[in-house]
Parts: structure tokens; sequence; C-alpha cells
């Protein structure tokens, strides 16, 4: 089963690589067997209804691609079973998802531009990174640097060398003592949503908060707090009047990994894996925090609640009623906010007789 990966018919697995990035390494370097099989499997997973317009990600709703990166039963992962005899099992430990946190693979635009430079260095090809492809990931671990997302974004089969050559053009940027303190900080909250067993009370309250500073601004909604606060660039305003369920959708998806840092640190702050000290950092070193976090985690829950309609909140309430699980006062203080603020504005629209 292993023979044509140890004698170089086929590129060896890298750890962390998503099976596209892998399926378009071996078609680079001529070292598939049957590799009209595994184009064709990519270009009818990728293929799309004739309105929607590639690259274009402020649109509603998503397309309706196959993950063929992630998804075991898409065709592309049959292929490379028929293909190789490789072992379904094998295949789920190699690229299966570690956790249920994915951007849908229209937007996985972010990267980290070192990463790339390096395993193009070392195996001939931009290798892509599961890591990059979730929802909580702002950060590069290994380098310890936020993830780039340019401008102009790149359709999914184009996105890993057009990604490359994008990082060849950019200036070389030397990162600060504060740069370099807030992606530790950062990187050990993501670390600890990651950690989160999916199901549990706990997880469902921090996924509900996350989504909610991330929620996607509309022409008839307000945007979350780390969208509208943390984004270093002017974000698209969607036109399109969606619900509660897919502004945070399309917000997690959408999401710059600036505005993911600055929804990392506010859980952070509010579970008391941020400490005081590091917020006072952070707040006199970085203009975003500064600008951005509310004077007390009270004011920050009426904040989170006033940005919901009445019926949204009835919806919302239940679910962060299971971050109570964690025992800081700075999370009782939030709760405590959003509960004033979300019973008075069910007050305000009760039916007057």
């Amino acid at each position: 089963m292993f023979d044509e990966f140890s004698s170089g018919a086929a590129p060896r697995f890298v750890l962390g690589e998503t099976l596209l990035s892998w399926v378009m390494r071996g078609l680079a370097h001529n070292k598939l067997r049957n590799p009209h099989l595994f184009r064709e499997a990519i270009n009818r997973g990728l293929s799309v209804p004739k309105r929607v317009l590639p690259g274009i990600v402020e649109s509603w709703p998503f397309p309706a691609f196959e993950d063929i990166e992630f998804d075991c039963a898409t065709e592309l992962f049959k292929v490379m079973r028929a293909t190789y005899g490789t072992d379904g099992v094998l295949l789920q430990q190699l690229f299966a998802a570690r956790q249920s946190r994915l951007i849908h693979i229209h937007y996985r635009h972010a990267y980290c531009s070192t990463c790339l430079k390096e395993s193009m260095r070392r195996t001939g090809f931009p290798i892509w990174r599961q890591s990059w492809c979730y929802t909580t990931t702002a950060f590069c671990v290994d380098h310890r640097r936020v993830l780039i997302r340019p401008r102009n974004t790149f359709t999914p089969e184009r996105r890993i060398w057009d990604a490359y050559l994008y990082s060849r053009g950019e200036r070389s940027v030397k990162y600060s003592l504060s740069d370099r303190r807030i992606a530790g900080i950062t990187i050990r909250v993501q670390q600890w949503i990651e950690s989160l067993v999916v199901g549990q009370a706990l997880n469902e309250g921090v996924e509900t908060l996350y989504g909610l500073l991330l929620a996607k601004r509309t022409a008839f909604a307000p945007g979350g707090i780390a969208s509208a606060g943390f984004s270093r660039t002017q974000q698209l305003l969607c036109k399109v009047n969606l619900d509660l369920h897919e502004r945070i959708e399309f917000g997690l998806n959408d999401s710059d990994p600036y505005q993911r840092m600055g929804a990392l640190l506010l859980i952070g702050w509010l579970s008391g894996i941020v400490s005081p000290e590091e917020i006072v950092y952070l707040g006199r070193h970085n203009h975003c925090v500064h600008r951005t976090l509310p004077p007390s985690p009270q004011q920050l829950g009426r904040l989170v609640a006033l940005a919901l309609s009445a019926e949204e909140v009835m919806v919302v309430r239940e679910k962060l009623v299971n971050l109570r699980e964690i025992s800081s006062t700075m999370m009782s203080s939030f709760l405590e906010g959003f509960g004033e603020a979300a019973s008075r504005s069910l007050r305000s629209n009760r039916p007057k007789r």
C-alpha cells in the first residue's frame, strides 16, 4: 500500500497538510498515478452554480462547493483510495478535521507566508496547512505571526499558488516586542478554545459568544464587537437581510485574522486566561485593543445585547448561560451586564395592554 509513497512515485505525506494541497503538489511534480482522475474530481467538487461568481465572498448564501480538503466522503478522497489502495482509516488520520470549527472552503484565504516560503524551499511546493482552515485560528503557532488574508481573495483551485506569489511580493516586517506578546497571548486563548470538548455546555457557550463577537454587519443589523472594532481594512457591507444564525455563520467564515484575534482576546479577558496586567499592556501598545476594549466586562455584556433584537436575545441568552461554568468574576460581570440589557430589551418589546 505504501510502495508508491516510499519509492517517490507519489509525494510523501506531510503532517498537517490538506489533501487538496497534497494532490496539487503531486500534479505539479507529475508524481500522481491517474492524474486526470484527480483533476476531474477537483473540478467536479469545485463546480458552482452559474449565478455565483468565484472570488466574491460578500455574497450569500455560500457557494455550493464540496469540502474536498476535509470531507472523506467526497470524490477526491474516493479517487485517492481507488488509485493507491490507501486505507480509509489512514486518510481519516491524515486529512480529517481535528475540530468542528471549519471555515467554508470558499473562504479559506488566510495563511502564514513564512510557512509557504519554507515549504517551497524544502519540497518545491507551497504547502497549505490544515491549521489555517479553522474559524478560531488567527496566528501561526510555529512562527507566532498573524495570518495574512490578501485584499483580493483566491478561488480554491488557485489559492495555493496565488497566495505564494502574493507572499513573495510582501515586504519583510520586523515584529516588535508587543507584536510577539500579543501573538503569545492570542495563541494561548486559541489553543484553549480548540481544546474544549464538542457537545459540552461550556463549548456551546464559548462558540456562541465567539460567533456574536464576529457576527457580520449588514444593512439591517450591526456587526459583532470584534468584527467592527479590530478590522485593519474596510469591511464590505453585506446588503442582504440575514437572520442572526446567518450573520454569525457569515462572520465566522469571512472574518479577517485581526478580527479573530480581537474575539479571542475578549474571550480570554472574560475567562481569566488573559490577566488584567496583560490586558493593560496590550491596551497601551496596541491601538485596536485600546480602541475596542470596553471599560468593563459588564459594559461589554450590554453592548453585545444591544446589537440583538428581542427575539435574538431570547435565543442567545439560553446558550450564554453555559458560560457560568467558567469561574471568573469577569465572566460573571459580563453575564450580569448582558442579562440586564436583555431584560430591558424584552420589556420594551412586550405588547402594551
